[in-house]
């Protein structure tokens, strides 16, 4: 005991030690902010919850490294900049609590806030002496985690079975988790500071190195960072690719390069060009020894596996999030929403999403249309005037001027791709995209004095990061003690998981927990309970259509008919394209009822949404043939062949496609050679 208190002592010491002391605690600052960039892009991208709670730490660690620095002069923000800032983080709050999905979105109010903090934090650093360098640092942390993400990434693509380069992000313990268009768009974010990163070392070892040696090792490391990015297969990246390359020539253009220096770049270009092309053929050919390689025609002409409704789809997206922000103007329907509410207007199968597929339109139906206009207006007036700034000559910083266009380059590729798919859920590619922006920030910052604002700007800001902090971990238990409970659920352990359940039942941000609580209760027929448990889910979440769907399980278990009836209608209305155990369950339920009626009355709406289900699994939209949809549509079937027997072999006919497509897509799944890495 003497000993465990002895330890605890010194390290609460030696942390007491290291935030009194700035220069120490400076260190820490910058240390911290180092070490997570690169663990964000490398563990998954940044995706887990573990990163948001590390992002808000960091962000309370820097704000109060700045504020404890006690600047002698501190910067002073622009005040339409500032109000904008803390007013953008005040919508996302309030949005929170008046969300109709309150059980998730806690954990993006967080990262607006974050980001926001670590944009202050990061602008006005710059202007310290302390601040000297830190963009060197931070670029040369991203190079480094790129070039290593890119190693990884080569590896996964020649030995696992996934069909397009992901590099970093993807989750080894499930074989769905890989997402090639975050780090398609993370390479966007970073190709231009690996340039930047390699040029700066060709300089600095010009008295010392070849020129021969110079231009292969920068040659080497541009090739394998865009033949990566190709290899992602992304459509949207590599056209945001051309109009950066577009864009950094006409900086170039505007800063006055003689013809000759265009010239040597254009040569350099091409052959890097030409260089990846290569590499992407020999990736290619290194994998096809293996697993299948993905076909080129197939991608340019939307004819791969996701067919035209990745474009198809992307519009619907846009336009359901535009009528869906105008429903609820001012606050939006909550963080996170869209995957709740989109459904009620989907009208094909599984053309959902958890995003509406454009960062600005998110934002608007999310957190209503004044938070997403705010974030749109901070970004595009950073952008437009640090470019003026640099094109005038009048920007005033104590970084090289040359690394503003890469900082524009940068951004404006990921805004360009977040305008057609939103990636900014992985704080690997959001967190270096808002230090980023708040570089080009700085460029509006100056140095006159505290002025009126210093009390209002340190009060307010302490108060809102410490509000985030707090919440943050006082959530951090229950998270834990919930994912013990999901780990015993996973094993088949009902009761001890909803020991574990209940006692992390008061979270704010509970996610799925009621929910899971209702299923186990329901298995184990212990119905008054699950219903509770059904209570407390829909006190703050009355869109999800599981809900409704599991209270009449529920009610039907206990064969309170007109009960089952009302709630699988309600889920029905819901969510009838996502999830057809909906609509057997509502049919099913009706017959038990004695209400064929109803069903003869509505055949055809149940023939139209059956066929649609059986079109959706010929073609394998979205995998739908792997999923249990293909289960539900050959009982669903069965069941309608039972009722109307002169439909027999129309509905066999359904169920035994749907059956024999799902066979052989399981085959073919089962025929892949297994993963080499795990």
């Amino acid at each position: 005991m003497n000993k465990a208190h002895y330890i605890i002592s010194n390290f609460t010491g030696s942390i007491s030690s290291w935030l009194a002391n700035p220069a120490k605690l400076t260190r820490l600052t910058v240390g911290s902010l180092l070490f997570l960039i690169m663990f964000f892009l490398l563990w998954k991208g940044g995706k887990g919850l573990e990163a948001t709670w590390l992002l808000t730490a960091l962000a309370w660690l820097c704000s109060y490294q700045y504020w404890k620095s006690k600047p002698k002069r501190a910067v002073t923000v622009p005040f339409w900049l500032w109000v904008a800032l803390v007013t953008l983080i005040g919508l996302a709050i309030a949005s929170f609590l008046q969300s109709t999905i309150s059980n998730y979105g806690l954990d993006e109010v967080l990262r607006t806030g974050s980001y926001v903090f670590l944009f202050l934090w990061i602008a006005r650093t710059i202007h310290e002496e302390s601040g000297k360098g830190i963009i060197d640092k931070i670029f040369r942390f991203i190079a480094y985690g790129t070039l290593i993400a890119c190693g990884i990434g080569f590896a996964v693509y020649i030995l696992q079975p996934v069909s397009r380069f992901v590099g970093t992000f993807f989750d080894m313990r499930f074989h769905t988790d890989y997402f090639p268009n975050a780090w398609a768009e993370y390479l966007l974010l970073s190709w231009p500071v690996v340039l930047w990163w390699a040029q700066s070392w060709c300089i600095k070892t010009k008295q010392i190195s070849l020129p021969i040696m110079r231009t292969v090792f920068f040659i080497a490391i541009m090739t394998l960072v865009v033949g990566s990015l190709f290899l992602s297969y992304s459509r949207g990246s590599i056209i945001a690719f051309t109009g950066q390359v577009a864009l950094w020539s006409w900086f170039l253009y505007r800063k006055g390069a003689r013809k000759d220096i265009f010239i040597r770049l254009i040569k350099r270009g091409a052959v890097i060009f030409i260089a990846a092309i290569l590499f992407f053929y020999a990736a290619n050919i290194l994998r096809s020894g293996v697993y299948e390689v993905e076909s080129i025609g197939e991608k340019v002409t939307f004819t791969a596996a996701e067919g035209t409704s990745s474009v198809s789809e992307r519009t619907q997206f846009w336009v359901q999030a535009a009528k869906l922000s105008y429903q609820k103007p001012l606050l939006g329907w909550g963080p996170y929403s869209f995957r709740f509410i989109q459904p009620r207007m989907q009208k094909n199968v599984l053309a959902t999403s958890d995003h509406a597929h454009n960062m600005f339109l998110k934002t608007a139906m999310e957190q209503g249309i004044p938070a997403g206009v705010l974030l749109a207006f901070i970004i595009f007036s950073i952008l437009i005037i640090s470019y003026i700034k640099w094109e005038r000559g009048t920007a005033k910083t104590v970084q090289n001027l040359d690394v503003i266009p890469i900082l524009l380059i940068a951004v404006i590729g990921v805004i360009a791709h977040n305008l057609i798919d939103y990636n900014l859920q992985f704080v690997g590619i959001a967190l270096p995209m808002w230090l980023m922006l708040g570089m080009l920030g700085s460029l509006l910052f100056k140095k006159k004095g505290f002025k009126i604002t210093k009390k209002m700007t340190l009060g307010l800001e302490i108060i809102l990061i410490s509000i985030l902090m707090i919440v943050a971990i006082i959530e951090a238990p229950f998270m834990v003690i919930s994912s013990l409970g999901r780990h015993a659920e996973a094993q088949g352990n009902s009761e001890e998981a909803l020991v574990w359940y209940n006692r992390s039942s008061y979270q704010i941000f509970s996610r799925d927990l009621h929910l899971s609580r209702a299923v186990l209760l329901l298995s184990l027929e212990r119905y008054d309970e699950a219903d509770r448990a059904l209570d407390d889910y829909m006190d703050d979440n009355i869109e999800d259509a599981r809900a409704w769907k599991l209270r009449g399980d529920v009610c039907r278990a206990k064969m309170d008919w007109l009960c089952a009836l009302k709630n699988y209608e309600l889920a029905y209305d819901l969510n009838r394209y996502n999830d057809l155990s909906i609509t057997r369950a509502n049919v099913e339920t009706l017959r038990s009822a004695g209400k064929k009626r109803e069903i003869d009355e509505r055949k055809g709406e149940f023939d139209s949404l059956m066929n649609a289900y059986g079109d959706a699994i010929q073609r394998n939209s979205h995998f739908i043939a792997l999923s249990p949809n293909v289960n539900e549509l050959v009982e669903m079937a069965n069941f309608f062949a039972r009722l109307y027997p002169k439909e027999e072999p129309n509905y066999v006919k359904i169920g035994g496609n749907a059956d024999n497509k799902a066979r052989y897509e399981q085959e073919r799944l089962n025929a892949r050679p297994s993963g080499y890495l795990w």
